[in-house]
């Protein structure tokens, strides 16, 4: 009678195998796009053989209208995926896994439902005509060209040196621009607005070189999931700050001695400067700054209001310039201004920081031309006891001098 019973048991344990219930389970999607994504999901075969499966999805959350992908085959318990494509940017979409036995339809198995956002469709070219439009110390101002297809607004990634940050490295799809994590050194400015052209990077350090490359944005209706960024194709842009400006003037200034062509100064060097702007001009008290601008090295006088030549002697220790290219017999005045810079090998002229007024010196004259030949035709015409008389021809090119 015990055998019996053990071997009703036995039977029952084994009609309870071949029954188990299957089990689906979902996971979240992956490699989430504008059009696809993959779904991911598990099975648990409860010790049957095989089972087939395929993932329903849907844009209803009662899944009406919904589509079966194509699904497959398993033999084993684990992570099943596919990838679905033909998805529409932008949209919810949600998503189930279906598993049955392959040899009893009836043991089956629906997971509950996950849910997640495509992207939304980007600008995929470069931004246009990336640039710098001015810069001070600690500030650098950046300008570009308004994008209103595919597009919400930009970050713009930049650190410090002479590489720019790679956006792929830095940004995720699907979260907002202001929810991003960076690397450290990377710093970041977010510009909401297609139609925004221009953003005013600040905090930054003096004389220092900085890259930066423009993110260009999207979503969908405000969905941050939604939020697809073009990281595979940016407009980079490398350029530095001012260099911090001389903290005072060239005192001391003097005239030293002058040419019929030519007059030289003096001064006492500046501290901080890496050299000295001569602006002057003729028959006037000294020319204004007006024209002098910072991050850039002056090479026509035209660029000054009331400089008519200048000079740049280069050097903090170029204190006694001479200042060449004079008309003779003529009052020239002088303005002395301080300028840094920053080199790297060379001088860059885009850091070239000028101190905004700068000192100087009034009223020195040139020296009258020297007769190029002798007098002609120098005789004596007479004399007496205690004189003689000389005559010679007139040397008219200075009839006003003797």
């Amino acid at each position: 009678m015990i055998k019996y019973l053990l071997l009703v048991f036995a039977i029952t344990l084994m009609g309870l195998q071949l029954n188990a219930q299957v089990v689906a389970t979902i996971s979240a999607a992956s490699d989430i796009a504008t059009n696809q994504a993959t779904f991911n999901g598990s099975i648990d075969l409860a010790g049957t053989a095989e089972v087939t499966y395929y993932f329903e999805y849907s844009t209803a959350s009662d899944f009406t209208g919904s589509v079966n992908s194509t699904g497959g085959t398993a033999n084993v318990n684990g992570a099943v995926s596919e990838i679905i494509s033909g998805l529409t940017p932008g949209i919810r979409y949600y998503y189930r896994l279906y598993v049955e036995e392959s040899a009893d339809v009836t043991n089956n198995s629906l997971s509950a439902s996950s849910n997640f956002y495509t992207l939304s469709n980007v600008f995929e070219d470069p931004i246009g005509n990336f640039s710098k439009t001015a810069a001070t110390t600690t500030t650098i101002n950046l300008a570009w060209n308004a994008e209103t297809t595919n597009n919400d607004g930009y970050i713009i990634l930049y650190r410090a040196g002479a590489t720019a940050p790679v956006p792929a490295d830095e940004i995720e799809s699907g979260i907002a621009p202001g929810a991003q994590t960076y690397t450290v050194g990377v710093s970041n400015s977010v510009v909401n607005g297609s139609a925004s052209t221009t953003q005013a990077i600040t905090g930054l350090s003096a004389g220092t070189q900085y890259s930066f490359v423009i993110v260009p944005y999207n979503e969908d209706g405000g969905n941050a999931q939604t939020t697809n960024y073009n990281v595979s194709s940016n407009s980079t842009l490398t350029v530095f700050t001012l260099a911090t400006e001389p903290s005072q003037d060239a005192g001391s200034r003097q005239y030293v001695s002058k040419t019929d062509g030519s007059i030289t100064i003096s001064y006492n060097a500046a501290t901080g400067a890496n050299g000295y702007l001569i602006l002057y001009r003729a028959n006037g008290s000294a020319p204004n700054a007006d024209g002098v601008t910072d991050g850039i090295k002056h090479t026509t006088a035209a660029d000054f209001v009331q400089a008519t030549g200048f000079l740049y002697a280069d050097g903090n220790g170029n204190t006694n310039p001479t200042i060449s290219g004079l008309n003779p017999k003529t009052i020239y005045s002088f303005r002395i201004i301080a300028y840094a810079y920053i080199t790297a090998g060379v001088e860059i002229e885009e850091t070239y920081n000028y101190r905004t007024n700068g000192g100087t010196l009034n009223n020195i004259s040139t020296a009258a031309e020297i007769p190029g030949s002798p007098v002609s035709n120098f005789v004596k015409s007479g004399s007496t006891e205690t004189s003689v008389a000389f005559s010679f021809d007139e040397f008219t090119t200075f009839a006003d001098n003797g």
